[in-house]
């Protein structure tokens, strides 16, 4: 398939990879070769992990350096037909069709040419093919209901492992996560009776990492913006039978009142980014986004995260995007005009710019786009 890449995404990575950016955007066209699992610890353990795996047709392996990480090997592309009835989807919902997904409410934009019953196939708006399946309502029923599957998937773009079907996803023994947002937790090393502080904790993949990794016993806070966000984190951690911490909805910058400064032993900020290192992509007719709106927002939450950290306490940041200016912009500005302490990362598997800053380069590292660094308030 031809991909056309639009003029500002080519600048974005050709600053930040150099003159072999486009192979590395064509790398986000398909799925890393390995499928990462993050074994819920607080309910069991890996190797008993992937005896349950196996024991439902699925062959999985425990990563060299994560303990609490397993992946699954390989993908197949399938060659999919093109049944002139099509459900347009929101971006992100079609690139989850891809991969398996079924197509919910929330993610349809319009239905055209099909009826109940019939075989569609889902696609993004510049018509790309995500997925074959069966549209299971009747389209004047759409502006109807708020929730519920609209289209079954029988044929996704990709073929990977369907997780959330296996009764170890079931039972909240597994949360299907990439490499590197993994790490990022592996590299905050929350511990028992620390005070820890996510400032935008949705969905809460890593929020979940975190009461894993201290057994329930930290003191964690947790905020997001809208309620539509709390309720996806409270999802997760019922899914993975994991307790509450306490929730906030609101802005990370605008508690006062709620939050006091100098109270956070540790920081946790994966702040909403322009997402430019997210894979598959099937298709690059991406809405332009500005990285240097995004990294002002960023540093906005750094500014506030300096605020709540306890003197000697530690922020660490992540985002899954490349761009210059949500990435080494903001480190430079933590560093210099905040004066945070940059820390050394832990775990060196990504490219480390600066002996401070990890990138995880997609086609180098086959994962998604992804910085992390650390830094300690003094």
């Amino acid at each position: 398939m031809q991909y056309t890449i639009p003029e500002w995404l080519k600048k974005i990575y050709r600053e930040a990879f150099g003159s072999n950016f486009e192979e590395v955007l064509m790398a986000l066209t398909k799925p890393p070769k390995k499928y990462f699992l993050r074994v819920n610890t607080f309910k069991t353990d890996t190797k008993s992990l992937i005896k349950k795996l196996n024991e439902e047709g699925i062959e999985a392996k425990q990563d060299d350096i994560i303990e609490e990480a397993v992946y699954i090997e390989g993908y197949k592309e399938n060659e999919l037909n093109d049944y002139n009835k099509y459900v347009i989807a929101k971006l992100d919902a079609a690139e989850s069709v891809a991969t398996g997904a079924d197509l919910y409410r929330a993610g349809v934009l319009s239905i055209k040419g099909a009826n109940k019953n019939d075989l569609v196939n889902v696609v993004t708006n510049d018509f790309t093919i995500a997925s074959e399946g069966v549209l299971i309502i009747e389209p004047k029923d759409l502006a109807k209901i708020q929730r519920g599957i609209v289209v079954k998937n029988i044929k996704p773009k990709f073929n990977i492992p369907s997780i959330r079907s296996l009764k170890v996803f079931i039972e909240g023994l597994i949360y299907p996560q990439t490499y590197p947002s993994i790490l990022t937790v592996k590299e905050l090393e929350p511990k028992e009776n620390e005070t820890i502080l996510d400032m935008c904790a949705a969905p809460g993949g890593k929020l979940s990492h975190i009461i894993s990794l201290t057994k329930g016993n930290a003191r964690i806070i947790a905020v997001d913006k809208s309620n539509n966000k709390i309720r996806k984190i409270k999802e997760t951690l019922q899914t993975l039978g994991l307790p509450l911490p306490i929730l906030i909805k609101g802005d990370s910058r605008k508690l006062e009142g709620i939050l006091c400064k100098e109270f956070a032993d540790k920081i946790l900020l994966d702040p909403s980014c322009t997402d430019l290192g997210l894979r598959p992509r099937i298709t690059f007719n991406l809405p332009e986004k500005n990285p240097k709106n995004y990294g002002e927002y960023q540093k906005s939450l750094i500014r506030k995260a300096y605020e709540y950290l306890k003197k000697g306490g530690i922020l660490v940041y992540s985002v899954c995007t490349i761009s210059k200016e949500e990435t080494i912009d903001v480190f430079n500005y933590a560093t210099e005009e905040l004066k945070f302490e940059p820390i050394e990362i832990n775990y060196k598997i990504g490219d480390i710019k600066n002996n401070y800053i990890e990138i995880f380069n997609p086609l180098k590292h086959d994962s998604v786009g992804y910085v992390i660094f650390k830094l300690r308030k003094v």
